[in-house]
């Protein structure tokens, strides 16, 4: 058990131009000299189209409109979901709840996870979105597209975008770069201080504040910037090359006077790393397609156009594995402390069926208001009172949302179909309930006590649930 707590795996894909779906995504040890212990095959996925979780690996085809899923107990895809259409980058929260992709028109699209329901279908870009990516807590997504253009989004204003749907509208933006975005990468912290990196086609890596993407500095060089890999620490920036050069940019230097380490930059400084105190990795062929670190930031790993994984050693700039090359290009590679997990549970399909009408007028696939977790919980509802009482409990929780599927005492009497009278129904005429009468428009109090002892009976065969899964977890854990 220590000995797998330490292993390190890098997983890389290849794939073909032509119009079969010929890669692979192939998983190597580290402490087996990167031999590869797995090979997940028909796939199809290019540069930033592929997302690595605890229990899945998500991989968009560049040539169909699909995610295909595999699953470490299975080579072959273990499900494939079918989406709108062709994705052009993937990337999801650290928590697993949302997936995010872009496509070539330049159209964001939101799904939950959980649920499979698209919660956000919207031209953002002007074209193609090349790259996605989070803040390390999840509450700001950043997409750069070939536009030129970086633009970051609340996940909160993402997620709950169909209630106003017009006026979703990034809470900042940049269009400092000059060609297409091509990497980007964002460090440690909150949204709120973190810092964002991006490197583009226009020979420019860049470093914003997160928040408001305010740019700190500059940094210029020679060729194009293909993409882009974060020291873990933030102290230095990787950027690939279409030449096949990997561009070393130190954040940090020694001051003048000798007494320590100052800042590579800031106050919107320009800085030209064309010099010898910016070391390169020279090795591949052809561009650089895809980079990543070591969880302690002394290995370098690379894949090119060539065909080619490089593993480098980044004090040294010394070459200490190479795979390949391979027939195809590699498209992406990632370190991994952990697999996938052996067990698959099955996902949602992301949903996308939609109303024509609504999606003509507003270019949004028509889906239930997501819903967001109440002020007041759910348990709170269930032990209030019936009839006016609990309807007055309703009108002062102005934020409570009410979950999909729940019927009854639930809703505001403002949702529920009044109930006919006997009397009413002898008279054959149907009831048109006073606006004024508030007793007409609530069901009687047998039947608000019934779904009341309904709701308590599920809400303990949940709870009955979960304790045993937090049991067994916890004697799991501590074997």
């Amino acid at each position: 058990m220590a000995d797998s707590m330490i292993d390190e795996y890098l997983i890389y894909c290849t794939a073909s131009s032509g119009p079969k779906d010929d890669g692979t995504i192939s998983v190597g040890k580290f402490n087996s000299g990167l031999s590869t212990v797995k090979t997940f095959k028909q796939s199809g996925s290019f540069s930033n189209r592929v997302v690595v979780n605890e229990s899945v690996v998500l991989a968009a085809q560049a040539k169909k409109a699909i995610i295909n899923v595999y699953s470490y107990a299975k080579d072959g895809p273990v499900q494939k979901l079918f989406v709108p259409d062709k994705l052009s980058c993937l990337a999801a929260t650290h928590s697993g709840k949302f997936l995010v992709a872009g496509t070539a028109s330049g159209k964001l699209i939101v799904w939950d996870l959980t649920s499979g329901v698209c919660l956000l279908y919207k031209e953002v870009h002007y074209g193609e979105i090349s790259c996605l990516v989070f803040s390390h807590d999840d509450g700001m997504l950043f997409s750069g597209g070939h536009d030129s253009r970086i633009l970051g989004w609340r996940l909160i204003d993402l997620v709950r975008a169909q209630s106003r749907y017009e006026e979703l509208q990034p809470v900042c933006s940049s269009n400092q770069h000059k060609l297409p975005i091509t990497g980007l990468a964002c460090g440690y912290g909150s949204s709120l201080e973190a810092r964002l990196y991006s490197t583009a086609a226009d020979g420019t890596c860049m470093v914003w504040n997160a928040s408001d993407l305010r740019l700190y500095t500059t940094y210029v060089f020679n060729g194009t910037g293909t993409c882009l890999a974060l020291d873990p620490a933030e102290r230095a920036i990787y950027v690939g090359t279409d030449s096949g050069s990997i561009i070393h940019i130190d954040l940090y230097r020694s001051s003048n006077d000798g007494t320590g380490l100052e800042y590579n930059g800031g106050l919107q400084r320009v800085v030209n790393v064309e010099s010898d105190a910016y070391a390169r990795f020279d090795s591949h062929s052809a561009k650089v397609l895809s980079l990543d670190l070591s969880f302690d930031a002394t290995q370098l790993v690379s894949g090119g156009e060539d065909g080619v994984v490089l593993l480098w050693d980044i004090s040294s700039h010394q070459i200490m594995k190479k795979l390949g090359p391979a027939k195809t290009p590699v498209f992406y590679v990632k370190i991994q402390q952990s697999l996938p997990a052996t067990k698959y549970f099955q996902l949602e399909s992301l949903k996308f069926s939609f109303d024509q009408q609504f999606e003509r007028n507003h270019n949004s696939w028509s889906l239930p208001t997501p819903f967001s977790a109440p002020n007041v919980s759910i348990t709170q509802l269930v032990n209030q009172p019936s009839g006016p009482d609990h309807e007055q409990f309703i009108k002062t929780q102005p934020n409570a949302i009410v979950p999909p599927g729940f019927t009854g005492s639930l809703k505001p009497s403002s949702q529920r179909k009044p109930t006919q009278t006997k009397s009413d129904t002898d008279k054959n005429t149907p009831t048109t309930p006073s606006t004024t009468d508030e007793s007409t428009q609530l069901p009687s109090s047998e039947q608000d006590k019934k779904e009341i002892e309904e709701l308590k009976a599920k809400l303990q065969t949940m709870t009955g649930a979960y304790n045993q899964l937090w049991a067994k977890f916890s004697e799991k854990s501590s074997k």
